[in-house]
């Protein structure tokens, strides 16, 4: 950004492609920490203003941990607590233990969920604390607002909750119903780490344990998908977003036709794609 504001002959495309919550391998890494860390890493990026457009493209640090240059010890097939990859390097002689989603990549799961446009959002914060972006698709048929629950600490305890009271108004469609799913990434739902840990951290897991690591892989949802009826074009939901956690709900005209974006598709949210 500083470089197209400060040299005007600069007109070329700005790419990211080591993007991660720090140089060094914590165990964050393979956390839900690092899940909201990179939803509101990729919020803020489109709201700096026309001064600060976001990079062209910003690409996660790494996919796998097939390469590492660091602590990739060939007697560990499992989580390493530290590893930079979103995905898992898995056995060998298991292929159901191949590219098993770490919570990072998750979020891109959710990212490629949003609509085409960005709408306004109010009340969060670009500190510690609950943010969400809100989009709204093309033929105004969805809504969907990314929310996360970010924190900066030494800890990253996820016990703590906030209760969050989601107001949505201006609902642009007129068949007076929605269609509400909402998915959660935090610390006990689609979250394989949680499931590793809870196996008691084995470095070769049996194919047994692979199964349920990788049971632990589906994008979960908070509660069940309902149709509520809406008054005067709005809609409330409270529920508790737990530190270090990221949801996505979703408004969908039931009168409309679904139709379920790949999660593996090149989206472009604002000015930034968003590669996952």
């Amino acid at each position: 950004d500083e470089l197209r504001k400060n040299h005007s002959w600069f007109k070329g495309p700005i790419f990211i492609d080591e993007v991660g919550p720090t140089s060094r391998t914590p165990a964050c890494r393979d956390r839900a920490a690092t899940a909201s860390w990179l939803a509101k890493t990729v919020h803020l990026l489109n709201e700096n203003g026309p001064d600060y457009p976001p990079p062209d493209m910003l690409a996660y640090w790494t996919i796998s941990d097939l390469y590492e240059e660091f602590k990739n010890k060939l007697d560990i097939l499992s989580f390493q607590e530290g590893n930079y990859g979103m995905l898992l390097r898995g056995d060998a002689s298991y292929p159901n233990s191949w590219d098993i989603p770490k919570p990072v990549f998750q979020v891109y799961r959710l990212l490629h969920r949003l609509g085409d446009f960005e709408v306004k959002s109010t009340g969060g914060t670009i500190e510690n604390g609950v943010n969400a972006i809100a989009t709204c698709d093309s033929s105004k048929n969805s809504l969907q607002i990314l929310l996360y629950n970010h924190f900066v600490s030494e800890t990253q305890s996820s016990a703590p909750a906030d209760e969050i009271t989601l107001n949505v108004n201006n609902i642009p469609w007129t068949s007076g119903k929605a269609v509400v799913e909402h998915h959660v990434i935090d610390t006990t739902h689609s979250n394989t780490h949680t499931a590793w840990v809870k196996l008691g951290k084995p470095k070769r897991p049996s194919k047994t344990q692979w199964d349920k690591i990788r049971a632990a892989s589906t994008l979960e949802k908070y509660d069940s998908t309902t149709t509520v009826n809406i008054t005067s074009n709005s809609y409330t939901k409270k529920f508790n977003a737990h530190y270090y956690s990221v949801h996505l709900i979703t408004l969908r005209n039931p009168e409309s036709v679904s139709v379920h974006k790949s999660s593996l598709t090149n989206r472009t949210t604002g000015n930034l794609r968003i590669l996952g």
